[in-house]
């Protein structure tokens, strides 16, 4: 289509790292809100100990996050076979597309 511009590949890369922070974000926020909470002893009543939180949880949750999305190959095969092993020895019919 003329008229559209196409993002630049380093763009794209960025915006597919930061969009594959969202499942860690997603599933480590609470806990690691909880976690910080205890440890810094804070009231998250308070907006300044509630920001000061929150920040600490995205650093974290970005770390993790990352670590995590560089092992995702090896997720995938763990995963995976685990799923074959359970279908071989249940003899339950699974789909190529959940392996």
């Amino acid at each position: 289509m003329k008229g559209t511009s196409q993002p630049k590949p380093k763009s794209l890369n960025t915006f597919r790292k930061v969009a594959d922070l969202t499942f860690p974000l997603y599933i480590l926020h609470f806990p690691l809100l909880v976690v910080v909470k205890s440890l810094l002893k804070v009231q998250l009543s308070t907006t300044m100990h509630f920001v000061v939180c929150m920040l600490i949880v995205v650093i974290l949750v970005s770390v993790i996050g990352t670590y995590l999305e560089a092992k995702r190959p090896w997720w995938n095969q763990l995963f995976g076979n685990l799923l074959i092993r359970i279908r071989k020895t249940t003899n339950v019919s699974v789909s190529k597309a959940t392996v």
